[in-house]
């Protein structure tokens, strides 16, 4: 980002990438980038979007100017349509020094994520819940899923080879809830192999963004979807984890997940 046309140039290429993701391959001062940035539309706010690119603009020695929330709203408005990720190609199609218009600002946070367990619901336990505590859990798990993890893993949960790996069957979403937990509490590190094909890419904790109520519902949803039918999960072996790995700071790797 240090010196990149992509974030001290126009101010609308910066927010178009931000709110609807970026599909490699690219080329950034001379160098090919092939990988995908997940879009931010659904998760951010405006005024975290302009937050963020702002702060993007003014550091590593860029000297940009800020970009205010009003001009995020407006493109977001102005950008509605796009529903897929940019390419270099559709990229190129906004002039290089296109600038937003100032809009009104509006509330643009997503959509609350129900709780999972309501006052008056059953008790979960690790070995198994209610039909109405489990259909509770997968409706908060897809909100999650749609907000924060399909970007990355797809809405069919294929992801996308060989950046973002696929949930379909792998070990690591039908197997130990403790790994799982802890992959989402803690991120992890490429390289890693899932189902014979090698990923080399970074998945952000989630430990300061989801309760434990949230991971759980995300992890039953993934391992009751895309044709996996592991058990559900309650949000005591989220806390658990939590609790056990507590003292981590950095994502896990390949080789530590396989001592799980």
């Amino acid at each position: 980002m240090a010196g990149a046309e992509l974030v001290v140039g126009g101010e609308k290429r910066l927010i178009a990438i931000l709110l609807k993701g970026l599909q490699g391959p690219i080329t950034v001062s001379g160098k090919p980038f092939n990988g995908a940035m997940p879009a931010w539309e659904k998760v951010l706010t405006d005024k975290k979007i302009a937050a963020v690119a702002s702060f993007v603009r003014a550091e590593w020695g860029n000297g940009a100017p800020e970009i205010s929330e009003s001009k995020v709203a407006a493109a977001r408005k102005e950008l509605e349509s796009q529903s897929a990720p940019y390419t270099e190609s559709l990229l190129l199609q906004i002039p290089a020094d296109a600038s937003l218009s100032e809009g009104a600002v509006a509330p643009s946070s997503p959509a609350p994520v129900p709780d999972v367990r309501p006052s008056g619901a059953p008790t979960a336990s690790a070995s198994g819940q209610s039909a109405d505590t489990e259909q509770i859990q997968m409706a908060a798990g897809k909100q999650v899923y749609s907000t924060i993890c399909m970007a990355c893993h797809q809405p069919t949960g294929a992801g996308l080879p060989p950046v973002f790996p696929p949930l379909i069957g792998t070990e690591y979403v039908t197997g130990s809830p403790e790994r799982l937990a802890a992959m989402i509490l803690k991120g992890n590190a490429g390289p890693l192999t899932v189902d014979g094909k090698l990923y080399n890419n970074v998945m952000p904790g989630q430990e300061s963004v989801l309760t434990d109520e949230k991971i759980a519902a995300v992890m039953t949803y993934v391992r009751a979807s895309f044709g996996n039918k592991a058990p559900s999960v309650s949000a005591e072996v989220v806390t658990a984890a939590r609790k056990k790995f507590a003292d981590r700071k950095t994502p896990w790797t390949e080789a530590e997940l396989k001592s799980f």
